[in-house]
């Protein structure tokens, strides 16, 4: 059977009240749904689960409230899809009571019309449960989880419906127990009978409980180990800088040194300059050319001698270009001896030098010296910046937090590990039936089963039930085996095309997904062996079924992305939904486009309620994506364009940033 998605809508949910398209009937069997960051992505992915499989009796009241529109409280949210089940369309209708917190259903089918109730064709139902559709609707985390604890082990148990042979055996028991109940046979008292069928029940019971919690333990350590893996790396990430952060302020250090040590020449070069008045005052260097100029016409002799004074005397005018007083030339004649003394003559000849020299030099721009200090100045401040930035990358919170929540798993880790190993503890002669090893309490309801059979003369049926509990526990064995190995061979087959640059097989499937020669891959190894476990395990003869991801490839390197793109395009026969970031278009998308001869539904849909969306509707505008003024949303379809342009961390033009 073969059904496709064709569209669905949503009213009075967390996600906008708007109705999404992706008909395959087109030829688009892939489609890549674009949202940003909060926008519903993974509320979508839940409601769409919920409409396959019946979750009214599975859903808790938490979950169902976490879907109420918190803007609207609207008491009753729909989720509405149109499906095709073999070309015959079908539509399903989820309504949250959130007044009542329960999960009602209505279906539309081509030949009753419409009735209360999830009615899906009997040949579907039979694949539908709820760990096959958790399994074909997913997110990554799912992926990582194959690789720890039971998990893949697990999906394999549940998908193959492995689990039947455990159901089987449980018949077995229970039938037992009934001929057990049945039998009138006296071998003992009544009373040590009764006695033995009530230890017998108690040990049923605490086989069960345990069974169960070892279950839920199971995936609670999966899931600690998961979460203690994210944080370790939170954790190494902030040591590693810690260790690099002195060379970081050092160098920071040396570079504000510099900075400081050219503003101190800047400064000092400035003083320099101005405190020579010829550079900075043209009138006050036209005065001191002339001064020079009448030194030179009158001739000083190279060596002192009193001629040189006695010319000035008879000259009409000074040195200085004023004329010539009687005053004036009677000071000359007083002061003559004194001022043709050695030293006064060096005075002369070094003053003289002076101007001439200077003169030759540029008056001065203040303007750009000062600016050269402005930017000496700027210089300085970015370095003293850059280094209080790398002190407040030191994110110690963040670093705190982890460490504590480590303390806390680690603590939980090792109650579980106490757990594991009283759980799988051998026998002893001292086994008590409040014991909490499973081993013990199925020894001792073995022992108590046939004590009873004696008792009550069934022991035939008891060892004829041990036969075929025998047989089905082989033939789970074998059954597992065989899966095992086949997926094992076809991920393997494909992972020189997944993985061409560095090949990683898979060894075995033991509970989680074995590699060869190392403990774990990488992330993006991970993902693509575990996308490519999910595909093989998925595919069925008789059902062809959507495939449904949210954020597909977030955190993958690019070439993950690519191979994982064209397992998708190349080996997926299932109509694909990619519930996808802007961040996850590189490498994915693109090649989805080549790879299918761009048969693939370019979807980009946001809410216009909230102010930060304003400059994503502005954005629409400007590649001709229209919003319709009545509803509170925009959905864009295969407009290539705003797709690949499309981006949410746009600058206001008053943004400083």
């Amino acid at each position: 059977m073969d059904v496709r998605i064709i569209s669905w809508k949503t009213k009075g949910l967390r996600v906008p009240d708007w109705e999404i398209n992706i008909d395959p009937t087109n030829g688009k069997k892939t489609a890549m749904i674009m949202m940003p960051s909060g926008m519903g992505k993974t509320t979508t992915l839940k409601l769409l689960r919920y409409s396959f499989c019946d979750y009214s009796k599975i859903l808790q009241k938490k979950d169902i409230l976490s879907l109420q529109n918190l803007n609207t409280k609207e008491l009753v949210g729909e989720f509405t899809i149109n499906i095709k089940i073999d070309n015959q369309k079908y539509r399903i209708k989820s309504i949250f009571d959130f007044n009542k917190c329960t999960l009602s259903y209505e279906t539309t089918d081509p030949i009753d019309g419409t009735n209360k109730g999830l009615n899906l064709p009997d040949e579907i139902n039979k694949y539908l449960d709820q760990e096959y559709i958790e399994k074909t609707f997913f997110d990554l985390e799912l992926v990582e989880k194959l690789f720890e604890s039971t998990a893949a082990t697990d999906s394999i148990n549940k998908l193959y419906k492995l689990y039947y042979f455990k159901q089987i055996n449980n018949f077995l028991d229970e039938y037992l127990v009934k001929k057990q109940n049945e039998s009138s046979s006296g071998k003992i008292s009544k009373k040590d009978l009764e006695e033995l069928k009530l230890n017998r029940d108690k040990l049923i019971n605490k086989q069960k409980q345990l069974v169960d919690l070892n279950e839920k333990n199971v995936n609670e350590l999966a899931n600690l180990k998961l979460e203690k893996k994210k944080l370790d790396k939170i954790k190494n990430d902030i040591e590693n800088s810690k260790k690099t952060i002195k060379e970081k302020i050092d160098n920071s250090r040396e570079k504000i040194s510099f900075a400081k040590n050219d503003l101190k020449e800047g400064f000092t070069e400035f003083y320099s300059k101005i405190r020579n008045p010829i550079l900075i005052n043209n009138e006050f260097k036209k005065k001191l050319i002339n001064f020079e100029k009448n030194l030179n016409n009158l001739k000083i002799p190279e060596s002192v001698g009193r001629a040189f004074f006695d010319d000035l005397i008879k000259s009409k005018s000074c040195l200085c270009g004023h004329e010539m007083s009687d005053d004036m030339k009677e000071n000359i004649l007083k002061s003559k001896e004194s001022i043709l003394s050695e030293d006064t003559w060096l005075i002369l000849s070094v003053l003289k030098h002076k101007i001439r020299k200077e003169a030759e030099k540029e008056t001065l721009n203040l303007t750009n010296l000062l600016a050269n200090i402005a930017e000496k100045k700027g210089k300085l401040s970015i370095e003293e910046r850059k280094g209080n930035e790398i002190v407040d990358g030191i994110d110690d919170n963040k670093y705190q937090e982890a460490v504590k929540r480590l303390n806390k798993i680690d603590e939980r880790i090792n109650q579980l590990d106490l757990f594991f190993k009283e759980y799988y503890e051998a026998p002893k002669r001292t086994d008590s039936p409040d014991d909490n090893s499973i081993k013990k309490i199925s020894n001792l309801l073995e022992i108590t089963i046939n004590k009873i059979g004696e008792a009550t003369a069934t022991e035939n049926i008891s060892k004829k039930i041990t036969i075929i509990k025998d047989i089905l526990k082989q033939t789970e064995k074998k059954s597992l085996d065989f899966i095992t190995n086949d997926l094992v061979e076809k991920i393997n087959k494909e992972i020189p095309r997944v993985m061409p640059f560095e090949k990683i097989f898979v060894k075995d499937i033991k509970n989680r997904i074995v590699l060869e020669d190392r403990e774990e891959g990488s992330a993006g190894q991970q993902a693509r062996i575990g996308y490519l476990f999910l595909i093989k395990l998925l595919d069925r003869p008789n059902l062809n079924f959507p495939f449904i991801v949210d954020s597909p490839v977030t955190a993958l390197d690019d070439i993950s992305r690519s191979e994982i793109a064209t397992t998708i395009a190349s080996h997926l026969n299932n109509q694909y939904i990619g519930l996808i970031l802007p961040k996850e278009r590189e490498d994915f998308v693109d090649v989805l486009e080549e790879k299918t001869n761009n048969k693939v539904h370019l979807i980009v849909a946001f809410n216009t309620i909230d102010k930060e969306t304003k400059k994503l509707v502005n954005l629409a505008k400007e590649y001709d994506v229209i919003k319709d003024p009545d509803k509170n949303y925009i959905i864009s379809y295969d407009n290539k364009d705003f797709f690949w342009n499309f981006k949410t961390n746009i600058k206001s033009e008053n943004s400083n940033e």
